[in-house]
């Protein structure tokens, strides 16, 4: 694998990993410190579950009844931020606030005048784009499956979507009626779909042959063998090799959204999901390793189980946009990656949580990041911590199907590469 090191070694030595500079860096320095010893104070001053509280209630503060779910208190309700938290209420059982959740959700709709299967972003914004749908999709499926009551109004408004899609080619419209820039699903003829377009266009068409057109699927596929000569395969969705990771991790993020949504629809996805678990072990990211576990594998619960409390635990309740910057002490571990197209200095093994650069959405950032927010960030601008909640929800999923952990948790730095055991 030495030949896989070799790019960011050399791009490394070249100077193209960048890193904090500046007369007021020292000031940076102690700003960034001061604001981590904060939040490790926090991260083991209060149990999982009181966490879970302050976020419910901070969740709870922010959210507007009839619009949505804010994901700062001053920004206005969006439909990801929307979508995120019904998902949330979806895994933990609570159909009653879920039903009024899903009404707001499916406002989003209706901002262009009606409802047509368009969703817009946020009450500001006429805009539509594939990863919005992904979300949207993979939440209705969640609803669909744990909440009986809702499923009803999740397949009539998911179908309406697809049927949307389908009829304007696959290319996401705004309100004016105009392409949205970056949201057309298929470039050209089906034989130059990348693996992240496949895997969109097959949730959305099995969404369609289950709750809507039955033949959608069967077309999609078809159309496949037709201009492609060949049958998607998961493996492409993910390169994970020593030095080179693959595309970027939210649209690794994405994709297991998908994959995982499709298991949910379709047993046979559900080896291809153990797949991409397996690929991405070695990212350490503990909500990718949950939704694993729902695919037919060899992903060992107890350390799945075990990461997933450990980053709980690790949670501080500080989460905001404030600067955060560890590139400078050199007694961390660290290595050069390529990610997608850019060489990263990261930590290795990632740092704990409270030591991260905060984000509102933890699941599709880079674990193993060490600066963030940079040139001051965002300030004092907090977050929900709905990525908190959702990790929470899973892990309460999983335990109950799959029993307590039990047993010496595998650590991060094993990975899941070709040939390493996921053991512990």
């Amino acid at each position: 694998m030495r030949h896989h090191l070799l790019i960011p070694i050399f791009l490394l030595s070249a100077g193209c990993v960048s890193v904090p500079t500046g007369p007021d860096l020292q000031e940076r320095i102690d700003a960034s410190t001061a604001i981590q010893t904060i939040r490790a104070t926090e991260a083991g001053a209060y149990s999982v579950e009181e966490k879970t509280e302050i976020f419910r209630r901070r969740t709870l503060d922010w959210y507007i009844p009839g619009e949505g779910l804010r994901r700062y208190p001053e920004a206005v309700p969006d439909v990801e931020a929307t979508a995120a938290w019904l998902a949330i209420l979806a895994l933990e059982g609570q159909e009653q606030p879920a039903a009024a959740v899903l009404e707001d959700l499916v406002r989003f709709d209706d901002i262009n005048g009606g409802r047509d299967g368009c969703v817009c972003f946020s009450r500001l914004e006429a805009d539509a784009h594939t990863n919005v749908y992904v979300q949207i999709l993979w939440t209705y499926i969640l609803v669909d499956r744990h909440l009986p009551g809702l499923r009803g109004p999740v397949r009539a408004h998911g179908a309406l979507m697809v049927d949307r899609w389908q009829s304007l080619g696959w290319v996401m419209h705004d309100a004016s009626g105009g392409p949205v820039p970056g949201a057309v699903l298929f470039e050209g003829p089906t034989g130059s779909l990348n693996p992240s377009e496949v895997a969109s266009w097959l949730l959305f068409c099995e969404v369609g042959r289950l709750w809507g057109d039955e033949s959608l699927r069967d077309r999609c596929r078809q159309e496949l063998r037709q201009n492609c000569g060949r049958r998607w395969q998961t493996g492409a969705l993910c390169v994970s090799v020593p030095g080179i990771f693959f595309p970027s991790h939210s649209s690794v993020w994405l994709n297991f959204w998908k994959i995982h949504g499709l298991s949910m629809l379709d047993s046979d996805y559900r080896t291809d999901l153990a797949h991409l678990g397996e690929v991405t072990w070695a990212e350490c990211n503990p909500v990718w390793r949950l939704l694993s576990l729902d695919g037919d594998g060899e992903i060992p619960a107890p350390n799945a189980l075990r990461s997933a409390q450990e980053a709980l635990e690790e949670w501080p309740i500080t989460l905001d946009g404030r600067e955060t910057l560890n590139s400078w002490d050199d007694s961390l571990p660290r290595r050069v990656r390529l990610v997608k197209a850019e060489v990263e200095m990261e930590a290795w093994p990632p740092l704990p949580v409270w030591r991260r650069p905060s984000s509102w959405w933890e699941w599709k950032r880079n674990p193993c990041r060490l600066d963030g927010n940079l040139n001051r960030g965002f300030g004092e601008r907090k977050s929900s911590g709905l990525d908190f909640l959702l990790l929470r929800a899973l892990l309460a999923l999983h335990t109950a199907e799959d029993g307590p952990e039990d047993g010496k948790g595998l650590p991060c730095v094993l990975g899941a590469h070709p040939g390493i055991d996921l053991g512990g």
